[in-house]
């Protein structure tokens, strides 16, 4: 019984940070849908559910959408901000400042995530990028370069996930 317990306390929690989520996206996104959901996998381990949102579910980079991950795992802060520069950094567009730089800003945004955690990305009307943390606001970086690379680990053509980006995109896997 205390299991079952625990398990609908986790179901009802999770309940409420996709509605969050989809708050969110009314929020930044006119006529806002889902495009797409995904869930990382690493080797064994599931790591994120990833949903994407945007204008009448149709995504287009140049225009605001939301880009939700919901952890299913403890991860430290540090080594997601690591991964994410890492990944921006494959992307052979960024100077080594650049980098740097948002990586200190990443640093005072993403703290470490457990199986109750949502961070939410909102690409904004001018290019910048919101973040959010199971529906409260906390932070944002305001560069332009920032949004299009970080956006680009998941969504953009030269991914490292391709199965993942067909997914966020709503296109079917193959």
């Amino acid at each position: 019984m205390h299991m079952r317990t625990a398990l609908l306390l986790s179901a009802l929690v999770s309940c409420s940070f996709v509605a969050a989520d989809a708050e969110i996206a009314e929020r930044h996104v006119q006529d806002s849908d889902l495009v797409g959901k995904a869930r990382m996998k690493v080797m064994f381990w599931n790591v994120f559910d990833a949903s994407l949102y945007a204008e009448q579910g149709r995504f287009d980079p140049a225009e605001p959408f939301v880009l939700s991950l919901s952890y299913l795992r403890e991860l430290e802060g540090e080594k997601i901000v690591d991964k994410t520069i890492e990944e921006m950094a494959k992307q052979k567009r960024f100077k080594a400042q650049e980098l740097a730089s948002w990586s200190s800003q990443l640093d005072t945004i993403i703290d470490d995530v457990d199986a109750s955690t949502t961070i939410t990305g909102v690409r904004d009307s001018l290019g910048n990028t919101l973040f959010y943390r199971n529906g409260a606001p906390v932070g944002e970086i305001t560069d332009v370069r920032f949004t299009q690379g970080f956006f680009d680990i998941w969504l953009g053509e030269n991914t490292s996930e391709p199965k993942l980006r067909r997914q966020l995109l709503g296109a079917k896997s193959t």
